[in-house]
């Protein structure tokens, strides 16, 4: 069953090496005949990437299944793997210093936040906002902004 994939494979990438090659044939031809056959070999190859992708996608599953269900250090690497990848280690702020380490970033980003959802108390235009149709009544808008109470 193992050589049958590793055939299966090797057919696929043989059938891309030929698909290819006869792509560059074709376009480099100067025959009308053969620039004809340029879409069909872009279909053909198309396809044959999607399906070279498909085994390495069910190889992978296959691995996963064998080795990851029954080993827990093979999931634990997996996982550890995928945390390092996503990490934040550094982040560049607005005048370009570096931010290292968790606290730092993490005081960076809350002040970021706190900038981004402050108002500047600018006055607003009412030009700016009259073609708008208000759905907040005056009612709501006390409701709305007055101070928090436990009650």
């Amino acid at each position: 069953m193992a050589t049958l994939k590793h055939k299966s494979n090797m057919n696929s990438r043989i059938r891309i090496d030929h698909l290819q090659a006869s792509l560059n044939k074709a376009m480099s031809s100067v025959i009308q005949v053969e620039r004809l056959l340029i879409p069909r070999i872009q279909s053909d190859l198309t396809k044959a990437f999607f399906d070279e992708e498909k085994y390495w996608q069910q190889k992978s599953r296959n691995n996963w299944m064998k080795d990851g269900d029954r080993n827990t250090s093979f999931f634990h690497a997996c996982t550890k793997t995928r945390f390092f990848v996503n990490r934040i280690t550094t982040i560049k702020d607005a005048e370009g210093r570096i931010r290292r380490g968790d606290k730092e970033i993490g005081i960076h980003a809350q002040q970021f936040f706190i900038n981004v959802y402050t108002s500047n108390r600018r006055p607003v235009s009412q030009i700016d906002f009259a073609d708008f149709k208000s759905l907040v009544t005056n009612q709501m808008n006390d409701d709305l902004t007055k101070d928090f109470t436990d009650t």
